[in-house]
């Protein structure tokens, strides 16, 4: 009797971790700390999030096995998919010595989803604003 080998397509390879930059994750955790009394928005906008964290650890998207994705000069390639607009490179641990995701750029969108982004930028912009205004109208009296 012949025996017969057959690829078990059950099982898929293991999904990489995803990490993001620290500036990523400072401005995630700034919009967070400005929306923390807007729930609903947080919670949808942080569903969001974990979308693209869960579409980046699928390892045949990560590692572009189809050549789908514009690739970077260093091996990093750019993900449009979703309109989430991702930058990220397969980077290796350290500790652990196995690959992860690293994101270095993604449209976090927090408008769309009716969260404010800094405190310190609209600030910054109305002082911009005041400031025009007063030098017009010294300028003109």
């Amino acid at each position: 009797m012949i025996e017969q080998y057959r690829p078990n397509e059950n099982k898929l390879p293991p999904n990489l971790k995803v990490r993001f930059s620290s500036k990523i994750v400072q401005r995630i955790r700034r919009i967070d700390a400005l929306n923390k009394h807007n729930i609903d928005a947080l919670n949808n906008w942080k569903e969001y999030i974990d979308g693209i964290k869960r579409y980046l650890e699928y390892s045949t998207i990560a590692w572009d096995n189809m050549g789908r994705y514009p690739r970077f000069p260093n091996g990093a390639i750019f993900i449009k998919d979703f309109d989430y607009n991702v930058a990220c490179i397969i980077q290796i641990d350290n500790a652990t010595n196995l690959p992860y995701v690293y994101v270095f750029k993604v449209n976090l969108k927090p408008r769309e989803f009716g969260l404010r982004e800094n405190k310190n930028r609209i600030n910054r912009i109305i002082s911009e604003v005041i400031n025009q205004y007063l030098k017009q109208n010294l300028i003109l009296n």
